[in-house]
């Protein structure tokens, strides 16, 4: 019977998008008391907490052996990132691009996009190729936070702080009381108190909730993986299908509420700065780590249907950012067609392979 476990991969899915959603709230206000950019924010915790659903549903697919599924999480979260996320934010609102900074993210995107193909070209990402993968990741990471800014304790920099903290308040779920909460703080530095004193104790309460939602998103993932496995073989489709689907779209919904909250507030950048970063460490920190748990196998439906729509996406939006001031609403459309046509062919192709 599939509807048992359809209702408890579902709500599994829930403890891990909101336990990820609280762990990137804590880290990005720890993220901005260090003083880093609303930018680097985006690419880099944001990204990465953005990715602890696939991160912690396809390292326990690998623990388990089912790599098919960790594979087609990976690869159809990138997917939908771009041609859902994407163009439902551009059909929504036109998408101003900043193309100097967005063009270095977008070409890293695009290489480690084609370097994952090459890998998984031949059938199967080895333990070596994996690590390959990982050491991508602090490079990357290096890179970015060389450009970090000055730290500055002034109160104008804590005020813009609050406001634009506004958007991460559980990915736009508990928004208003979020930003309430940080007023009080901002009152409080502006009557006196010390910047540091002020943040110190917040940021001990954050790295407790950190650790609390770490455990929450082991124990989730790892539930959700043996209930994907039963609905596949009781549907008789490949991992790898409901991997690229279910798994994907549901582990994608942190993106989603970042991309909506940031296009309510106009931070186009973060938006974009979360999806490219999304991608990079899906493939770079979430595929690299499960295939250092266990090589991947790569299916023929994945060779030929969803590595391919992967470097369309990549390719499309590196053009749209070397060519385009902006993303609007027709190229929106177009970002979904492209999905839409992606879960027709894999849907058909996961039933033959």
């Amino acid at each position: 019977m599939v509807l048992i476990p359809l209702l408890l991969l579902c709500f599994s899915l829930l403890v891990l998008v909101k336990s990820s959603d609280h762990f990137v709230e804590a880290a990005a206000r720890i993220a901005k008391y260090l003083g880093i950019s609303e930018l680097v924010i985006g690419l880099t915790i944001i990204a990465i907490g953005t990715s602890l659903p696939e991160l912690g549903s396809s390292a326990m697919a690998s623990f388990a052996n089912q790599t098919e599924l960790a594979v087609g999480t990976v690869v159809g979260s990138n997917i939908a990132n771009i041609s859902l996320i994407l163009g439902l934010s551009a059909v929504i609102l036109a998408l101003k691009m900043d193309k100097k900074v967005l063009l270095r993210d977008c070409s890293v995107m695009l290489y480690v996009s084609l370097l994952f193909y090459v890998f998984a070209y031949d059938g199967t990402v080895t333990v070596l190729e994996g690590t390959i993968l990982l050491a991508v990741v602090p490079l990357y990471l290096t890179y970015l936070f060389h450009f970090r800014p000055k730290l500055s304790r002034s109160v104008y920099d804590l005020k813009s702080y609050v406001e634009r903290m506004y958007i991460f308040g559980s990915h736009g779920l508990r928004q208003i009381g979020h930003v309430r909460a940080y007023e009080k703080l901002f009152k409080r530095v502006v009557d006196g108190e010390s910047y540091r004193a002020v943040f110190a104790g917040e940021v001990k309460k954050d790295l407790l909730l950190m650790t609390a939602t770490v455990a929450l998103i082991y124990i989730s993932s790892k539930y959700l993986v043996q209930f994907a496995v039963e609905i596949a073989q009781a549907l008789g489709i490949t991992e790898n299908v409901i991997g690229a689907t279910l798994i994907a779209v549901g582990t994608s919904l942190p993106e989603l509420s970042v991309s909506i909250s940031s296009i309510r507030k106009g931070f186009v950048n973060i938006l974009l700065g979360n999806l490219i970063g999304s991608n990079i460490f899906n493939i770079t920190l979430v595929a690299g780590l499960a295939a250092v748990i266990s090589p991947l196998r790569i299916l023929q439906s994945t060779l030929s249907v969803s590595l391919p729509f992967m470097l369309l996406t990549a390719i499309l939006l590196f053009v749209f950012v070397t060519t385009e001031q902006r993303i609007k609403w027709k190229g929106g459309i177009t970002f979904l067609a492209i999905y839409a046509l992606f879960i027709y062919l894999l849907v058909g192709s996961g039933a033959a392979f």
